[in-house]
């Protein structure tokens, strides 16, 4: 695919998530720059620093589509799967995929801590992304049992991320992950940490727990 044609795609994809947004609201961010800033500019900027193309990835509680539809435009060679629980989020996907013609991305509609004891989804994704996913010791039981040894996990945060890095200091090791970069950067004025996990061993089978444990029980 072109340049020109990646650059229209993205420019259509805010019209189409605009009709989505009112029709389900998907996003809080209604207005078209910010759309463009604070969603597409935010989902893309990873692109900066770590390269995506020709993986598998998992988008983990894809939402509204970001930050997978916008990537899945920009890496036409790679495959992307976006997973919620939420039906009418994935029926939005899959009606901006149509309409934008994009073909390297599948949607499914499922629970994390479920679907991860499945094989046909555990430790298959060289990349799992999280954006605006969950709290930090959740994000990583969640999380990292999609990725495969040698793959990564890249959670996209915020500054207050720190925070909860002190307090979980390590606990990524409990699921066979390990803390690679800390990458902190901007995206117009809005401040944007990317934590990049590396998988260098095999997630225990019993982890995810059930979501009352991993939401109340700490390891």
């Amino acid at each position: 695919m072109t340049d020109n044609k990646i650059n229209q795609k993205l420019q259509d994809l805010i019209q189409e998530f605009i009709l989505e947004n009112n029709k389900h609201n998907l996003s809080a961010i209604k207005d078209p720059q910010e759309i463009q800033t604070k969603h597409i500019d935010d989902s893309l900027k990873i692109l900066d620093y770590i390269d995506l193309q020709n993986k598998k990835i998992l988008d983990l509680g894809c939402g509204g589509g970001f930050p997978c539809i916008p990537l899945a435009i920009q890496l036409p060679k790679s495959n992307f799967w976006g997973l919620d629980s939420v039906e009418k989020k994935l029926d939005s996907i899959r009606e901006i995929c149509n309409k934008l013609d994009i073909r390297n991305l599948e949607t499914v509609n499922a629970r994390a801590e479920e679907i991860a004891h499945k094989e046909s989804f555990r430790e298959k994704f060289d990349i799992v992304l999280a954006r605006a996913f969950a709290p930090w010791p959740v994000l990583l039981e969640l999380a990292l049992p999609f990725v495969k040894k040698g793959g990564i996990l890249v959670a996209y945060q915020g500054p207050s991320i720190q925070a909860s890095l002190d307090e979980y200091k390590e606990y990524e090791r409990h699921f066979g992950g390990k803390i690679k970069e800390v990458i902190a950067t901007q995206v117009q004025d809005h401040q944007r940490i990317f934590i990049v996990i590396e998988k260098e061993s095999t997630t225990e089978l019993k982890f995810p727990r059930k979501y009352n444990q991993i939401k109340n029980k700490k390891l």
